[in-house]
C-alpha cells in the first residue's frame, strides 16, 4: 500500500477534523507510520508520558484504516483523470495551510499548477439580479484579461456567472466544490465543469 492509500481512507472518514489527523500524522512522521508503527512505540514516541488520550485516538485511526475503500477511490481517480494531492505534496497551495483546518487532501481535475496562480474569488448570491450577474461576469472577465485566476464554487448565479466570464476572456478559472468531483452540483453543470476542467 502507498502512503495514497492510507491518507485517502483516513481523510474520507475524518472529513471533518482535517487538522487533528493533520497534527498526529506530522507527530507521526508519517501517514504510514501512524498506521503502521506499533501502539506502544509511538506514543512513547509523542509523548514523554503514557497517554491514554493517545492511545485511544491512535486505536480509532487504525480502525478507520480500509484498503478496499482507499482503493476504490484511487481506482475512481485514475479512470477520471483526477490527481490527488495530499497536503505534504509540493503541488498542495501553501497558502491552504495558512488556514484553520486545511484538507488533508486535494481531488483536483484539470490542470494542478492552477492551483499556484495568483487568484481572486468572486462569489455571491444562487438567484442574483440580472445586473449582479452582468457585472460578475464583467468583473471576471476583467480579471482573466489581467491574468488572475478566478475562483468560484460553481454554484449558481453569481458563481457561475464568474466562472462563464472567466473562461469567455480565455481564462483560468477554478471550481471549488464542496460536494466532491464525483457528483457535479447542481446537474446543470455538467458542461460548465467539463469547461473549467480544460484549463483551469
Amino acid at each position: 500500500m502507498t502512503s495514497d492509500h492510507y491518507l485517502v481512507s483516513v481523510a474520507a472518514t475524518f472529513a471533518s477534523k482535517p487538522d487533528i489527523i493533520r497534527r498526529w500524522i506530522e507527530a507521526a512522521g508519517s501517514i504510514r507510520a501512524l498506521i503502521e508503527e506499533p501502539i506502544d512505540a509511538l506514543c512513547e514516541r509523542l509523548s514523554s508520558e503514557e497517554s491514554p488520550t493517545h492511545r485511544q485516538s491512535l486505536i480509532t485511526i487504525r480502525e478507520a484504516w480500509n484498503p478496499r475503500e482507499a482503493e476504490k477511490i484511487l481506482t475512481w481517480c485514475h479512470t477520471h483523470n483526477v490527481s490527488v494531492v495530499p497536503f505534504d505534496h509540493p503541488q498542495f497551495p501553501d497558502t491552504l495551510n495558512h488556514i484553520p483546518s486545511p484538507p488533508l487532501v486535494l481531488y483536483v481535475k484539470g490542470n494542478v499548477s492552477a492551483l499556484h496562480s495568483v487568484q481572486v474569488g468572486v462569489v455571491g448570491a444562487r438567484e442574483p439580479s440580472d445586473y449582479g450577474c452582468a457585472m460578475a461576469t464583467l468583473m471576471a472577465e476583467g480579471l482573466a484579461t489581467a491574468g488572475v485566476t478566478v475562483t468560484s464554487g460553481m454554484a449558481r448565479g453569481i458563481d457561475a456567472a464568474a466562472h462563464e466570464g472567466a473562461l469567455s476572456a480565455g481564462g483560468t478559472t477554478v471550481a471549488v466544490l464542496g460536494g466532491g468531483l464525483a457528483r457535479i452540483y447542481p446537474t446543470a453543470h455538467t458542461t460548465l465543469a467539463a469547461k473549467i476542467a480544460e484549463t483551469g
